[in-house]
């Protein structure tokens, strides 16, 4: 039985007639968004999870009842824009907490003008940012943030190396982050075709291969930066700072667990077809295939998987890492002024 039919709102279970298992068709009504990711029962709390959900369970389900995958997870998954478990509210607050002490010297500084405060030079950004879009600039800033950030154009002409192992790190998340919110969208506002629903099974052969591949290549690019990191001289510039090998390393331990996690999940749901495509999880599944406890302790290191994730999100504003998110605007506006 497809845990979707249960789970899922906006659906009817429905019999597969070759199989016999029991599936889902979707409830679409013309013209309304579908609340197909709207994963709780209502009314019901987590009594109605309980029926697959507990220890020692047959089916395939974490002993845990596991929240939903939230914006935290966006730039690796398919997930929603929830903000619900305490991992996600703790490593957002961080975040924001982090962003307002960056911004607080550009907006607190005075030149001695009046109406010069915080508030105003933040409305003042505002508004210039919305004059930008509704103006011509907007193409110059878009040719910008297409070759210079997207592209990386500048480290390319700078450095050929730097900028073939910043990709290696760079591309996979960028690539997962449009894939899963390309799903994302689409299936929310009920698109028929197969495709999309394809893209949301972490099972389908080309799912499974391009979350598998976009995986390895970000852990071959974290380690080359690493060992480039450490075989490069000290520049002995006072004030310098040297290579984040704890952002590097929190990227690294993000992406084994969670090729831990997809071979622990290939084995606890029986190895569905199709999964064998995400080739190293389904190698590592194999570790575990045939132990039926693999559903008490599964949810300990999906919770381990998500903490990596909340700390990483809570560090990045803290980090050299935040030129991910920084650098599109520093560069479209310093090309601009």
């Amino acid at each position: 039985m497809s845990c979707g039919a249960c789970h899922l709102k906006g659906v009817a279970p429905a019999k597969q007639a070759e199989s016999g298992r029991v599936l889902w068709t979707r409830d679409r009504k013309p013209g309304e968004p579908s609340p197909i990711h709207q994963m709780s029962l209502e009314g019901t709390g987590d009594e109605s999870c309980r029926r697959c959900h507990t220890a020692g369970n047959r089916v395939g389900a974490a002993a845990m009842v596991l929240p939903a995958k939230s914006l935290i997870c966006m730039p690796c998954h398919t997930a929603t824009f929830s903000v619900g478990d305490t991992t996600t509210i703790l490593g957002l607050a961080v975040f924001l907490a982090g962003v307002v002490l960056f911004l607080a010297p550009a907006l607190t500084a005075s030149r001695g003008e009046p109406g010069s405060g915080p508030l105003a030079k933040l409305l003042l950004l505002v508004g210039d940012g919305i004059k930008a879009v509704f103006s011509k600039r907007i193409f110059h800033i878009i040719e910008v943030l297409f070759l210079d950030v997207l592209l990386q154009r500048r480290l390319y002409h700078r450095s050929r190396g730097r900028w073939a192992i910043h990709g290696l790190i760079f591309y996979p998340f960028v690539l997962r982050f449009v894939w899963g919110l390309a799903a994302l969208i689409f299936s929310a506002q009920g698109v028929e075709s197969g495709w999309i629903w394809k893209m949301v099974d972490k099972n389908h052969p080309l799912t499974a291969f391009f979350f598998d591949v976009t995986g390895i290549i970000l852990i071959i690019g974290v380690a080359l930066a690493y060992a480039r990191g450490a075989g490069r001289k000290d520049s002995g510039i006072p004030g310098v700072p040297g290579q984040d090998r704890l952002g590097l390393g929190l990227i690294a331990a993000m992406a084994l667990m969670g090729f831990l996690l997809e071979g622990m999940r290939i084995a606890m749901t029986g190895s569905p077809a199709g999964s064998a495509y995400a080739f190293l999880g389904y190698a590592i599944s194999r570790i575990f295939a045939g132990r039926p406890s693999i559903v008490d302790f599964y949810g300990y290191f999906w919770y381990a998987h998500a903490i990596l994730t909340g700390v990483f999100i809570a560090y990045l504003p803290f980090s050299r890492l935040f030129h991910i998110i920084i650098a599109p605007w520093v560069l479209a506006s310093r090309d601009e002024h």
